[in-house]
């Protein structure tokens, strides 16, 4: 049962990070929610790619520590 509640606490960890790391590109994406981003200075459009680009990543590592860690309960139990 324990690991069961470690793999939950994995989780919401990781979510607490993902969206302290999407705190950013939520802020950028509002600011830009009703500009036309082909207007908007090339350096603008440069982070909004950045933080895209970094909050992807983000999402694919925290899904694939939750696979392994829920791999890793499936063996403990198997």
């Amino acid at each position: 049962m324990e690991a069961g509640n470690d793999v939950l606490r994995d989780a919401e960890r990781n979510m607490l990070q993902l969206g302290e790391e999407a705190r950013p590109l939520g802020e950028l994406l509002r600011r830009y929610e009703a500009a036309d981003l082909v207007q908007s200075p090339l350096e603008d459009i440069v982070r909004l790619r950045e933080l895209l680009q970094r909050s992807e990543q983000l999402v694919s590592d925290i899904g694939r520590r939750f696979a392994d860690n829920a791999n890793n309960l499936i063996d403990r139990r198997a």
